[in-house]
């Protein structure tokens, strides 16, 4: 008998069997097993489906007049039609081909029939591929008018045959029609293996008449054609349902594997536009259009997988107080004051250098350089000599920008060494150095972001940014601490990617500090543990308050196989959505988009990145499903609060709510701590790391800390904690200097700077998901900066 299986299980079977007879097509093969082997064989496949019949009814098409404008060809499979304007004949039961009227000015027809009226599955998929074939040499988009129906229930709506069918129709941009009873087409819109399920976009049910198809045929081709054409022989270079819906024109950040053996000019020899960080990281940034064109030149030199998160910052929360005439960060003297450092901050709206905190006695500016982000890696310099003269003029925005409204990037710089007659921050020697990014692309926002978020901003420009502040310091001879605000939650929490590896690898340079936040995640119910070594939890509420547009979900799972992931939308418990199997299903007026189940190659874990769009409001809910009782981890993230604020999960955990880049090996990440009743900040991002490793690294004063900016206020957040130890790793670096000289210390020595000189409680074991290794306490940095360093 024959059987079918996908094409990831082609070559082992050819391996294991190769005197059983086996056709290969493009996404599968076909092989004839007799039952022991059929037995055998059944434990090492991912998937295996036994040959089976399918009827070929009446086409509902009898002319393609009406489409002769269009640069397609047509092919019914169904019943024989005997028309002069038939192309080209397929019988499926004998594969024979037959060229029958060809003529220049009509619309290629390919007429698919069987002469008993009967073909199997495996005979179906044959055929398909011949079509694909004839579509790709003539170079016009395939169009599929069918009339067939399996006769066993099982597989009338769902099979592997219709998998594989799927793959054709996405990789080639072809459409399929196919004529369905009026009361038969909500199975087919709504089967029970999501997985299997015909594609939305390219398959088409429909119990219309002839003329009415042929309507369907050009509206689609309206939408979609162009697009089609363009695509016929050309593959995008990531298949999946989020890289898909990217425009074509829409310039990407491609980052290249780290230790590729190409050096960048390989991929500008190409045409391609690539965007280097330091001399080791190289992006491809070009349209997608062009990058796709290449995939065989550029697939092994890329990740597999392709994740574009949106990042958003950590925000200050504030609260107005009683006017005061004066305010010190640190009450005592300090001996080092950040003389002959850098502090770098990067945001999208830039800092207010009109600040009188921010410029030194004599008026001039303290802000040694910003730079504004264009495009890609090039941008605008603004020296302290040009933001000068714009302080001299009435307007100075005319001649340098100024932040269009109320920032958190100034407030964050006066905390970490701002000062003027009113007001003291830490390191009140140090200069300052700016870096404007971008926020990201309307596209790639709505892909994986969802919402109009207007500080969302892409990781590749984020490590933009920090080269940039980099070389400056590097081009002044002075060290550099860099604030980073920003984060997501559509990660694997543990520092793994590669533009993490990347900064994780930058923050070892010596004379270089990143500081991270932990993020304001840890009271938003968007992470649960599904399952960990004690506990399997096998079904979480997604409640959603209100109509939400967009909603981005990862679910990450180690060391656990063969477990299901059913989506069921309220009030509907019988038609799961599988979310391990890659699919795009719609659902009354919701829209869900999965990837399926991918490996993650920096980590060896396995992940699915979901999003459901038009989110009806009421208890969505996940159960899982596991084949083989195992423990593990799965853990489920949803986008952050800025871009989701109205979906939680239930139960949910404040633990591993830290935000991605504070996951990142190598650099110090901050929590927020209030001193005055000795917890954790609600709202603070908890540890530790997905993999176990600490982070955060300590927690400091996150609340009650002032701030002047116009009026007098109290500023809370994790970014006000991180902004202490800006400021106080700023003077630790001037006493470096001071005291050991060369060579430049880095952020690992400034985070054991650091956690040697942190309060710990007695009744906590350290290191504390929350606390990490203790309490960083400003106070104490008068001591540690008059203290010789070991």
């Amino acid at each position: 008998m024959k059987y079918i299986v996908p094409k990831v299980d082609a070559m082992l079977c050819k391996t294991l069997f190769l005197k059983q007879r086996q056709e290969l097509i493009e996404f599968g093969s076909i092989i004839e097993l007799t039952d022991d082997k059929l037995v055998e064989i059944k434990e090492r496949v991912t998937d295996i489906e036994p040959d089976y019949e399918l009827l070929l009814k009446k086409v509902p098409f009898t002319t393609v007049k009406g489409l002769i404008h269009l640069p397609i060809i047509v092919a019914t499979i169904g019943n024989r039609v005997d028309s002069a304007e038939v192309s080209y004949e397929y019988d499926f039961s004998s594969q024979k081909w037959e060229e029958k009227n060809i003529k220049e000015q009509h619309t290629p027809w390919i007429c698919c029939y069987s002469s008993t009226e009967r073909i199997y599955s495996s005979e179906y998929l044959m055929g398909i591929e011949k079509l694909h074939q004839i579509a790709k040499q003539l170079k016009r988009t395939l169009v599929i008018v069918s009339h067939i129906e399996s006769q066993l229930p099982y597989f009338k709506s769902h099979s592997l045959m219709q998998e594989i069918f799927n793959l054709y129709l996405e990789t080639y941009k072809s459409i399929c029609i196919n004529s369905v009873a009026r009361e038969e087409i909500y199975q087919y819109e709504c089967p029970l293996s999501e997985r299997n399920k015909f594609n939305e976009k390219r398959m088409i049910y429909t119990h219309k008449l002839e003329a009415e198809v042929k309507l369907l045929i050009k509206k689609c081709f309206r939408k979609q054609g162009n697009e089609l054409l363009e695509n016929k022989s050309q593959m995008s270079l990531y298949q999946d349902n989020f890289y898909d819906r990217i425009p074509l024109s829409q310039r990407i950040y491609v980052p290249l594997n780290l230790l590729d053996d190409k050096d960048y000019s390989y991929y500008q020899e190409l045409g391609l536009r690539t965007v280097c960080v330091g001399k080791n990281y190289t992006f491809i940034y070009d349209e997608r259009q062009k990058i796709d064109s290449f995939r065989q030149e550029i697939a092994h030199h890329v990740p597999p997988n392709y994740m574009s998160p949106i990042l958003t910052p950590a925000l200050i929360q504030k609260e107005e107080v009683k006017p005061l005439k004066a305010y010190n960060q640190v009450s005592q003297e300090l001996k080092y004051l950040g003389e002959s450092v850098y502090i770098g901050i990067i945001g999208t709206k830039g800092v207010d250098y009109r600040k009188s905190y921010l410029r030194n006695e004599s008026g001039t500016t303290r802000i040694a350089c910003m730079w504004e982000q264009k495009e890609g890696n090039e941008g605008i310099y603004y020296t302290s000599n040009q933001i000068n003269a714009a302080l001299a003029l009435s307007n100075p925005g005319e001649s340098v920008p100024l932040p269009a409204s109320e920032e958190d990037e100034t407030l964050i710089l006066q905390i970490a060494g701002g000062k003027d007659e009113q007001y003291r921050g830490i390191a009140t020697h140090a200069e300052f150095i700016v870096a404007k990014i971008n926020k990201a692309p309307e596209a790639i926002n709505r892909i994986y972001g969802g919402v109009e978020e207007q500080e969302g901003v892409l990781m590749p420009e984020v490590l933009v940014a920090v080269h940039k502040l980099m070389e400056l310091a590097q081009l002044n001879n002075k060290p550099i601490v860099i604030y980073i605000p920003y984060s997501t939650n559509i990660s694997a929490h543990d520092g793994s990617s590669i533009i993490e590896q990347m900064l994780s690898q930058l923050a070892r340079k010596q004379n270089y500090t990143f500081i991270m936040p932990t993020g304001e995640e840890g009271d938003k119910n968007h992470h649960s543990i599904l399952v960990s070594d004690y506990d399997v939890l096998n079904k979480v509420s997604l409640q959603v308050k209100e109509q939400t547009p967009y909603l981005v979900g990862i679910i990450y799972i180690k060391c656990i196989q063969n477990t299901e992931f059913m989506l069921y939308p309220p009030k509907d418990n019988e038609h799961a959505i599988k979310l391990e199997r890659k699919a795009i299903t719609n659902r009354e007026k919701a829209t869900i988009y999965s990837t399926g189940l991918l490996d993650d190659y920096n980590n060896g874990s396995q992940y699915i990145l979901f999003s459901i769009e038009n989110m009806t409001p009421g208890t969505w809910t996940i159960e899982i499903e596991q084949q083989v009782a195992t423990r593990g981890m799965i853990d489920l993230w949803l986008s952050q609060q800025q871009l989701n604020p109205n979906v939680t999960l239930s139960p949910a955990t404040p633990f591993t709510t830290l935000g991605s880049n504070a996951t990142t090996d190598g650099i110090i990440s901050v929590s927020g701590f209030d001193g005055q009743n000795f917890v954790i900040l609600r709202s603070a991002g908890r540890g530790f790391n997905w993999n176990g490793i600490t982070n955060p690294i300590c927690v400091s004063r996150g609340i009650s800390v002032l701030i002047s900016d116009d009026r007098w206020n109290n500023a809370e957040g994790t970014a006000i904690a991180a902004s202490t130890l800006l400021g106080s790793i700023a003077c630790l670096y001037d006493k470096w200097q001071v005291e050991m000289g060369e060579p430049g210390a880095n952020s690992l020595i400034m985070r054991n700077l650091i956690l040697s000189n942190v309060y710990q409680f007695e009744d906590v074991t350290y290191p504390d998901r929350s606390q990490g290794y203790g309490v960083y306490q400003l106070e104490r940095l008068p001591q540690v900066l008059a203290t010789p360093i070991d």
